[in-house]
């Protein structure tokens, strides 16, 4: 099995942009949010495990559509600093999937897909991005070279960027080629293979709805055969297994980021926020660049949540934006909730029941610069931004309480692979750490002691505290709570909780001006 290279060229200019912004939110209209039916356009996966001896990764993304294809790009990265440690591509053909692995090969987190949606080698060439995983399986170790001190890539979060959709008889170079369920893999690759811009030259421009009349009609109606701007058109889910050795598993569907077209005249004292200095409200759309696209392999470009998927703005196709704002305004929250189950301390079988906690911030990686205030440059000794402290850590207070009403402060112990001291602080992009749960106190003969409570099971309620800076509340978090039991084989019998987020920031979508609210 030929090994596979993903290496890729590091654009300085992804985190590089400089975005500025206003003196205050204006509560615009925006319905960039996390979709509870778990369809959008970007999928954030807050972890993948890829241990020895533990668990491994099993992905599916899916397109929805059955009358569209979709370009999409799959990015891995690390658990410390979101370090890009692989990136593909996925050609997906209407109602298509795309499954990929990430396991375990000699103490290295390896990729492997023999999917024939993954973008891969020609098997008797080895030309990069001409044939596909199903011709020629894939099997690469994620890459150690830029992961920084400390850092690794057993452990790490995904993105996957729906780039845009095709629908119709799209011309290419080499012919026309219908869109439709079950068309080769390679006919397919004629269209995305193809630049962008060559294509909308050869099937006309997209066009792009920049608002809603009265009667919330868009303005002017969406066209074109070829959409990035669209909200309707990229619709992905995606689901990711987690497997263990003693059988067992544990799962989670992708948060979603989805969007919808708003009326994007901006109000007064509208955010500013670009990598060129530029008056561009929240539209409402995770892509609204027209012209977006995305490369994958040795040399390409490499991609980041909100980089250059602005555009169109008041109509102007050549002006791209970064929307990084308005996409960590619908992933804000200040308080983590969730029950738990942790008897570890004092159960005659210690550690039958366990609750450890998955904290991720999927966005922290684009505040090496001030994205939510100057655009000024990293600083060597400092190089973290708001919400997040200089060095890069966010700080909480976890409250826990019994079924009844009782509560205790704790401290949280950061469980990420490695030793790490107690603290009060998230320091990394992923965290996954057991909280030190409050013993319950019994006596000789099992019974609760006098004037002790019962925490072997209740509720938390952890409250972020963010370094100020950023005009939303609190920080861009996802997380989940892993329960599970243990016995003589190991941890079993898993389940991934989503916790609840609070506030819920939901964005009015009518009338237009309206005020953003908790």
């Amino acid at each position: 099995m030929k090994s596979f290279s993903l290496r890729k060229k590091l654009l300085p200019s992804v985190m590089t942009a400089a975005l500025v912004t206003g003196a205050a939110f204006s509560g615009s209209a925006s319905a960039v949010h996390l979709a509870e039916d778990g369809i959008g356009q970007v999928l954030l996966g807050p972890i993948y495990l890829g241990l020895a001896n533990s668990y491994t990764t099993h992905v599916a993304i899916v397109n929805t559509r059955d009358d569209v294809a979709v370009k999409a790009k799959v990015v891995l990265r690390s658990q410390y600093t979101s370090a890009e440690v692989l990136d593909f591509i996925c050609y997906l053909t209407p109602s298509d999937v795309c499954r990929f692995d990430i396991i375990n090969v000699n103490g290295q987190a390896t990729f492997y897909s023999d999917d024939d949606s993954v973008r891969g080698n020609d098997p008797l060439t080895g030309s990069e991005g001409t044939s596909f995983a199903s011709i020629n399986p894939i099997q690469a170790q994620l890459f150690d070279q830029n992961l920084g001190a400390g850092d690794n890539n057993e452990i790490g979060h995904i993105e996957v960027i729906g780039a845009y959709a095709v629908n119709g008889v799209i011309n290419t170079p080499s012919g026309n080629v219908t869109i439709a369920k079950g068309m080769s893999k390679f006919a397919l690759a004629a269209v995305f293979d193809v630049a962008r811009t060559d294509l909308d030259a050869r099937n006309g421009a997209e066009t792009v709805a920049l608002t809603r009349d009265a009667n919330g009609n868009l303005s002017p109606t969406p066209a074109g055969r070829i959409r990035s701007a669209d909200p309707t058109w990229v619709q992905l889910t995606g689901q990711l297994t987690l497997r263990a050795p003693n059988g067992d598993r544990m799962g989670y569907r992708f948060p979603a980021l989805a969007g919808e077209v708003e009326d994007n005249v901006p109000p007064a004292g509208e955010i500013v926020y670009a990598s060129t200095l530029a008056n561009v409200p929240f539209d409402g759309r995770v892509i609204s660049n027209p012209l977006y696209d995305v490369q994958g392999g040795a040399g390409a470009a490499e991609s980041a949540v909100g980089f250059n998927f602005g555009g169109a703005a008041y109509g102007v196709r050549t002006a791209t934006y970064d929307n990084i704002m308005e996409l960590e305004y619908a992933m804000s929250t200040t308080r983590i909730q969730g029950t738990y189950e942790d008897d570890g301390f004092t159960s005659p079988v210690a550690g039958v029941n366990r609750t450890q906690l998955v904290i991720t911030f999927p966005t922290k990686y684009r505040h090496l610069r001030d994205v939510c205030g100057t655009g000024v440059t990293v600083s060597s000794s400092a190089p973290w931004y708001p919400p997040f402290e200089a060095a890069g850590p966010i700080t909480y207070t976890l409250t826990q309480y019994d079924n009844q009403e009782h509560s205790v402060a704790i401290s949280g112990s950061i469980f990420s692979g490695g030793s790490a001291p107690k603290s009060k602080q998230l320091p990394f992009e992923v965290n996954y750490f057991i909280p030190d749960w409050n013993a319950t106190v019994r006596d000789a003969n099992g019974n609760i002691r006098t004037g002790s409570y019962n925490y072997e099971s209740g509720w938390f309620d952890m409250l972020i505290s963010p370094r100020v800076g950023c005009p939303y509340p609190g920080a861009p978090i996802l997380s989940f709570a892993h329960k599970y039991q243990i016995n003589s084989t190991g941890i079993v019998n898993s389940w991934l909780v989503p916790n609840a987020h609070k506030p819920e920031w939901e964005n009015s979508r009518f009338p237009a001006y309206g005020t953003a609210n908790q």
